[in-house]
């Protein structure tokens, strides 16, 4: 039994290391009062018809459905040109969409210590509603949610753009 000990001692400090090094560290807390859904956890309603939007999924004002259309095309360009992501690209593509710096924030595309970021995410504020799009490698994904209370679209430390 205790030339069991440091064995056991040593797989749990490891395990300990392991999931410490998960968290990152960077940027502040979260803010718990900062918080919202994203449209795609919405539930549907399983007997409406696939030609009519589901009853209990609140529609899109106008504006918001055709920033979200350009948002998307403008962020799949990028993907699309099979060049390096990077949050310079991804912030002239928008740009070249159309939309205003002022409305954008993204995270960093390299890390403190000068490396190539694993995932780069963008939003932009349209109305109330926040769009935000992952690049990760070379896939995009997106989303939409209510702007949070700060009135930002992200949490923790953003890129300055411009």
């Amino acid at each position: 039994m205790r030339g069991r000990l440091p064995l056991v001692l040593a797989a749990a400090g490891a395990a300990l290391l392991g999931m410490t090094a998960c968290t990152g560290g960077a940027g502040p807390a979260p803010d718990a009062t900062a918080t919202a859904t994203p449209s795609a956890t919405r539930t549907t309603n399983a007997t409406a018809s696939a030609s009519e939007p589901p009853s209990d999924v609140p529609s899109e004002a106008p504006s918001v459905a055709a920033a979200r259309t350009r948002f998307d095309d403008a962020n799949r360009s990028v993907t699309a040109s099979g060049g390096d992501i990077g949050d310079d690209a991804v912030v002239a593509a928008l740009v070249a969409a159309g939309f205003d710096t002022s409305a954008m924030q993204i995270t960093a595309g390299t890390t403190s210590i000068g490396r190539k970021a694993d995932s780069i995410q963008v939003s932009l504020l349209v109305d109330r509603t926040c769009l935000v799009g992952q690049f990760q490698g070379s896939s995009y994904t997106a989303t939409s949610f209510p702007v949070l209370s700060t009135g930002r679209c992200l949490l923790g430390n953003t890129h300055p753009i411009g």
